[in-house]
């Protein structure tokens, strides 16, 4: 009898267990959703455009042709010979020959030295041959020095020289070339006196910063188009 009563006590606490459900029935157990994984939609908005305006991008200048004189300096040209030479501020053009193809240009000195003048002669002609300054004629070759040098594209003949007398001194430099048949020499000139003849002596010119000026001159000479 006492093993009976052992399994009286749970079927009476599961008897009033089922008593309190509605309906006196057992309630289904919830079985759980099974979470879906949610696609998303592909994306179809668009970045915005940008409203920045590009600048555009300037042009490369060209380079200008020939050459540039520095300030102040004007160029002589001569039509028929076909050529140009920039000089200086402060000089003065003696064109005699209506063909240009002779010019002097008087050049500025420092004043209260013993150099009187200082100016550059040019010679242009035609006919080919030998290309050199009429500085030069009448000299033995052991009198001047001369030599090539490539100035501004061009290639010179260089030649230099000197002369005296009674008291007055002349220093030459020449640059001649040629294009096609036409010969140009630009000589400069250094005329100079003698320091000691002055009462007061005068001081003695300064031979390298008067001549300072012969190669930016030469620099400046270009052929002009036919």
């Amino acid at each position: 009898m006492k093993t009976v009563a052992r399994f009286l006590v749970p079927l009476g606490l599961l008897a009033l267990v089922l008593a309190c459900l509605p309906g006196g029935k057992v309630a289904p157990t919830a079985t759980p959703a099974v979470s879906q994984t949610e696609t998303l939609p592909p994306a179809t908005a668009t970045l915005p455009e940008s409203t920045a305006t590009a600048s555009p991008i300037p042009p490369t200048e060209a380079p200008t042709e020939g050459v540039s004189l520095p300030a102040g300096w004007e160029w002589f040209s001569s039509e028929l010979c076909r050529y140009r030479i920039g000089y200086p501020p402060g000089s003065s053009v003696s064109d005699d020959d209506v063909t240009g193809c002779y010019v002097r240009i008087d050049l500025p000195v420092v004043e209260g030295t013993n150099l009187g003048e200082k100016y550059l002669a040019i010679y242009a002609s035609f006919g080919g041959g030998e290309c050199k300054s009429p500085f030069g004629a009448g000299y033995a070759p052991r009198e001047t020095s001369t030599g090539m040098q490539e100035i501004g594209g061009d290639l010179f003949l260089v030649e230099a020289g000197a002369d005296a007398g009674a008291g007055n001194y002349y220093d030459w430099t020449s640059y001649s070339t040629s294009q096609g048949d036409t010969c140009a020499s630009l000589s400069f000139m250094l005329h100079s006196t003698n320091a000691l003849f002055y009462d007061p002596p005068i001081p003695e010119f300064d031979r390298d910063a008067e001549s300072a000026i012969f190669i930016q001159m030469v620099e400046t000479f270009e052929w002009l188009a036919p």
